[in-house]
């Protein structure tokens, strides 16, 4: 087993930078060992409690989830839809890039968030709101009108005889999602995308969803057939990249008119959530008409974390590491201190992201100044280089432990931490922080890139007589760059033949 200095030595920084932002919760997938449970409870509570009315009395509601930058929003998002999604269906809506287009924009990532398979189920959102429904409460009943195309849409317009836009060609494309054959067809036309005439005629429809007017009423359709099954959980994000208007300023009226006309046309059953940085809110909130304003039923806002959390933020990335270290370290976020969040956040308060870029960065000079002193360390005590002609058997001592066989050597090689980060000098030797490679070899450093070390290596490299020869990986590009190519021993002659010429 390794001690944590050689673990820290070897393996990449665990604070990744890709993790630092979070993005659409369907394309990520959150690792729960990296969750600290107690930051934004409250607001999962919150959040879990509207959404309990929502299903209680099946009035739509709209939430402002508001954050400053690095705060947490869109990762809460995806917490949020992790924990609530057996409660209700998810669709997270990417910032729209043009105002003309809004409600499309809405219906598609709408359907496509609705064809994700939720954790643990077997079949997509959409298929599940389908059978939720009031006609189909029972799966066998589906199963039974699967491929009696009148006969469904018969059954959802005795269920639905008003409030549906274009029924008959709404409910036949209903019908084409039970049936494997026209499944992807039928949530192409949902989408909005264009199709052919083939296809069109296949489905049973004349056109596709193709304006403004058909996709909002297609909405409509979600939200009168939602009261039925669970709630539908509209999370709208990223909103400093939403399309702009003529005075170059973020569009967001144009969102909350949307917003507003879900209230005025007592669409059932969705919880709208809109997540906003604190000054794009403070921005542009006056520009947006107060009646539309009058629509947003919670404000939530995001606290800044406590150094109790991020000592337990730090830990979560930590674990790993730690893990893997004999013995154990004694603190849970070495080599990390607390008193670094003290020095750098003397309030006590801060933020998620601002916590992580913290941890990486100290986390990475501590690298550096381990491999530093393992390399002053090694210059001080050169390790003496012993012939492999001096049987093994035979050194003691010293010697013994400092003779070193070729394949350890390659082994340590192979081990090493994919490099990450640029190169920086370090002594004599330029290497890359992340990365141990110029190390594995015990080589007099005052002798490094010189030929007198492509002597020693080879001699380093060279095996005892009744060991085989184990050639170095070649495949590896640091293990070529570190030290010049080793002599390639001669071949050994074939022993003569003792039969008689």
């Amino acid at each position: 087993m390794l001690s944590i200095d050689r673990i820290i030595q070897r393996d990449p920084n665990p604070f990744d930078t890709e993790t630092f932002w979070s993005g659409n919760f369907w394309q990520e997938e959150q690792n729960p060992d990296l969750t600290v449970d107690s930051i934004h409870a409250e607001t999962i509570n919150e959040l879990e409690a509207i959404l309990d009315r929502v299903t209680g009395d099946r009035r739509t509601r709209t939430a402002i989830l508001d954050g400053e930058t690095g705060s947490g929003k869109t990762y809460l998002l995806g917490r949020i839809k992790r924990k609530l999604n057996p409660k209700a269906f998810f669709a997270y809506i990417e910032p729209f890039t043009a105002s003309d287009y809004i409600w499309r924009h809405i219906l598609r990532y709408t359907v496509d968030s609705l064809l994700e398979t939720p954790e643990g189920r077997e079949e997509s959102q959409l298929l599940l709101w389908l059978q939720g429904m009031k006609a189909f409460k029972q799966r066998s009943m589906i199963d039974r009108l699967r491929g009696e195309r009148q006969v469904f849409v018969r059954k959802l317009l005795e269920s639905y005889p008003s409030g549906i836009y274009n029924a008959q060609e709404f409910f036949g494309v209903l019908f084409s999602l039970t049936d494997k054959r026209t499944y992807s067809e039928a949530c192409e036309w949902l989408r909005g995308d264009d199709l052919d005439d083939e296809t069109l005629r296949r489905l049973g429809v004349r056109s596709c969803i193709d304006t403004e007017e058909a996709a909002q009423k297609m909405m409509a359709n979600f939200g009168r057939i939602a009261v039925e099954t669970q709630p539908i959980v509209l999370c709208f994000d990223q909103l400093d990249n939403i399309a702009r208007n003529r005075d170059g300023q973020l569009d967001i009226e144009a969102l909350f008119r949307v917003n507003a006309i879900i209230h005025t046309q007592k669409l059932k059953n969705f919880l709208v959530l809109i997540s906003i940085i604190t000054d794009t809110w403070r921005q542009n909130c006056d520009r947006i008409p107060q009646t539309d304003r009058d629509r947003i039923d919670n404000f939530l806002k995001l606290k800044q974390i406590g150094l109790d959390q991020a000592e337990a933020l730090w830990a979560s990335r930590l674990y790993l590491l730690h893990y893997q270290a004999r013995p154990q370290p004694e603190s849970p976020i070495y080599p990390l201190h607390r008193h670094h969040l003290e020095d750098k956040f003397p309030g006590g308060k801060t933020r998620p992201r601002n916590t992580l870029i913290l941890g990486r960065r100290l986390f990475q000079e501590t690298k550096i100044a381990l491999l530093q002193d393992d390399l002053e360390e090694r210059q001080r005590n050169p390790q003496p280089l012993v012939s492999s002609s001096q049987p093994r058997a035979a050194l003691t001592g010293s010697d013994a432990t400092a003779f070193v066989p070729a394949s350890q050597d390659f082994e340590a090689i192979e081990t090493i931490a994919t490099p990450e980060v640029t190169t920086t000098d370090i002594g004599h030797a330029s290497i890359n922080p992340d990365s141990a490679a110029a190390y594995a070899h015990p080589i007099d450093p005052q002798t490094a890139n010189t030929s007198a070390n492509t002597t020693a290596i080879a001699t380093q490299s060279s095996t005892p007589k009744s060991s085989p020869t184990r050639s170095p990986p070649q495949s590896h590009p640091v293990a070529r760059r570190s030290h010049p190519p080793a002599v390639a021993p001669k071949p050994i002659p074939a022993p003569p033949s003792n039969s008689s010429g």
